[in-house]
């Protein structure tokens, strides 16, 4: 097992996956994560896999629909999903946010709340604020726009963008000396 399938195995772990959900994974990339998901759910559970390039899609359709998991792919953006309100169990991110500018990344947190089910979870994994000395000292510049969309992060305002929108915002993992796995919880409308 790699490193990043270790990350992804620990997000899995956070997100606390019932066999009857219905999951979206959003930024899903080559599709790994979307089917370690899959292999986690069934009694009607589900999981379907979102990326914004064709190529991704077109690989993941390749290579994991004929596994027999209850698994989907599909090409979209996380600032404007396909699905309907209150949708999903759990909305999953990995990796995928940094890529994002700031005001995308706002409106994906939104979509995120409006395809979650009242009580549903969101789970992202991605940069944050370095935490171990040494990493805090050579990532320091990355505090500024050195690196396009990943300022943000870097400066540690990932979970203020996401309590903007959630509620019940915690950090549930750090490792790398960077990366971290926030949880949050959709409440009921009149809540937040």
């Amino acid at each position: 097992m790699g490193r990043l399938e270790e990350f992804w195995d620990r997000l899995i772990i956070a997100a606390e996956l019932k066999p009857s959900e219905k999951v979206i994974d959003v930024g899903c990339g080559s599709g790994k994560l979307t089917l370690m998901i899959a292999k986690k759910l069934k009694d009607g559970g589900e999981v379907i896999g979102v990326d914004a390039s064709e190529n991704m899609i077109n690989k993941c359709n390749r290579d994991y629909l004929h596994k027999g998991y209850p698994v989907s792919f599909q090409l979209g953006l996380m600032e404007k999903l396909s699905f309907t309100d209150n949708y999903f169990d759990v909305v999953i991110s990995s990796l995928a946010i940094h890529h994002v500018p700031r005001d995308v990344k706002a409106a994906a947190l939104k979509e995120f709340a409006r395809v979650l089910k009242s009580g549903g979870r969101l789970l992202i994994l991605d940069h944050g604020r370095p935490y171990k000395r040494g990493l805090k000292f050579l990532l320091f510049p990355m505090r500024w726009n050195i690196l396009e969309f990943q300022a943000e992060n870097f400066r540690g305002e990932i979970p203020n963008l996401i309590k903007s929108v959630f509620h019940n915002v915690e950090e549930k993992d750090r490792f790398y000396g960077w990366l971290r796995i926030w949880k949050a919880i959709k409440t009921s409308p009149n809540k937040k």
